[in-house]
């Protein structure tokens, strides 16, 4: 016996989409009209990356960046109700919950938001960081941890010739052992890097700064760690 689904949730889907309503559309569409089903969406905030102007954020790959404000208006257009966006994952990631009926009188939208002036932000972002990572190499090898979109967009950014950067840090068993595309940096396991001994590595993502230095300490390894903000 089929059931109606009471909650749909999409992950890190939408910003991958190059009609982001027409996606929210198709969803509301195969629910159907008779549908009390709950929708959360969760997707990059692109306030928090114009605030810091992180460069490394922007990659053809996410095609579609919302603020909590144009993402409420996503969903009210595609025909959903009284969307509810909330900052999660330290202020990256917006998590948006919005239902098939209600009342969007009694919803109050999240508040608009001027964009940023990310005038020279490319030129400023790329020199401060190739002129970190190039004195971090004087003092021994330097490498990335994160081999996500993140990593590879910072890596063609700093080293495009992959001659500083000795090689990429990854958990991810299905990336390790292979190389990043133009740059051919190396990606490789933690065990792995510990062997090559890198004294400075640059940590994609900040959130994950005190789960990796747990990870290195348990391994005797204290090499310094630099967080891209």
């Amino acid at each position: 016996m089929q059931r109606a689904p009471s909650l749909v949730v999409s992950r890190h889907t939408i910003e991958h989409v190059p009609d982001p309503v027409g996606f929210l559309i198709a969803i509301r569409e195969a629910l159907g009209a008779a549908s009390r089903a709950t929708l959360f969406v969760e997707t990059p905030c692109v306030d928090w990356i114009f605030e810091r102007q992180a460069m490394q954020d922007f990659f053809y790959e996410h095609c579609s960046l919302f603020s909590a404000g144009s993402l409420a208006l996503a969903l009210r257009t595609a025909g959903f109700h009284a969307p509810k966006v909330s900052h999660v994952f330290g202020g990256q990631y917006l998590w948006a919950q919005a239902s098939t009926v209600g009342d969007d009188a009694t919803s109050t939208p999240p508040a608009a938001t001027a964009g940023a002036d990310l005038s020279g932000a490319h030129d400023r972002f790329t020199r401060h960081w190739r002129e970190a990572v190039r004195a971090a190499a004087a003092e021994g090898p330097v490498a990335l941890w994160g081999a996500g979109a993140k990593g590879v967009t910072f890596a063609l950014l700093i080293d495009p010739e992959n001659r500083v950067l000795d090689h990429v840090v990854d958990i991810n068993p299905g990336k390790q052992g292979r190389f990043f595309p133009a740059s051919a940096l190396p990606v490789l396991s933690p065990e792995a890097s510990a062997a090559r001994a890198p004294r400075t590595i640059f940590v994609m993502n900040p959130n994950y700064l005190d789960e990796i230095a747990a990870d290195l300490a348990a391994r005797g390894l204290t090499p310094r760690l630099v967080p891209i903000n």
